[in-house]
This record gives structure tokens, sequence and C-alpha cells, in this order.
């Protein structure tokens, strides 16, 4: 069990980094064009983040898998569910 939150934290941290350098990129974009994306340019972006994130998701649990033997659907569920909170506090920021 020990590992599995292990995995949680890790996962986290790596959605927290990920989400942190798209938004640096936003506030970046909009500094040098001097306004914010258009509605649609955010939905792309939007749609990059969650499938880096699912991609990043998916690799760690499939080599915990392997690892363990075993998967969990509580893991997958938690990471579902970190992947959305995620996204949630990455919209709020805009």
């Amino acid at each position: 069990m020990k590992s599995e939150d292990t995995l949680i934290e890790l996962f986290k941290q790596k959605c927290y980094s990920v989400a942190a350098s798209f938004l640096l990129d936003i506030k970046n974009v909009t500094t040098i064009k001097g306004e914010k994306p258009s509605f649609e340019d955010l939905m792309k972006v939007l749609q990059i983040l969650d499938s880096d994130l699912t991609t990043d998701g998916v690799k760690l649990l499939e080599a915990h898998k392997a690892e363990a033997g075993t998967l969990p659907e509580e893991l997958t569920a938690t990471f579902k569910k970190i992947i959305s909170d995620t996204i949630e506090a990455f919209v709020k920021q805009l």
C-alpha cells in the first residue's frame, strides 16, 4: 500500500508541475501578444493538458502493474480524479 501512496503523491506532483508549465506558457504568450488567447486556443491547450496528464498517468500505472503484478481499480480512479482536479484548478487560474 505504501508504494501506491508514493505513486499517488508522485503523480500529484507531476500533474501540478505540468499544469504550472502550461499556465506559465499562457501567461507568457498573453504578455507578448498583449491579449489573452482565444477561447478556441484555450480549449486546445486544455485538450493537450488532459492528454499529457493522461499519458503520464497511464505510464506510471503500467509501470506499477509491471512491478506489483496487479493494478487496483481504486488507483486508476484516484489518478482520474487527480487529472480532473488538476484541470479544474488550471481553469480557475486562467
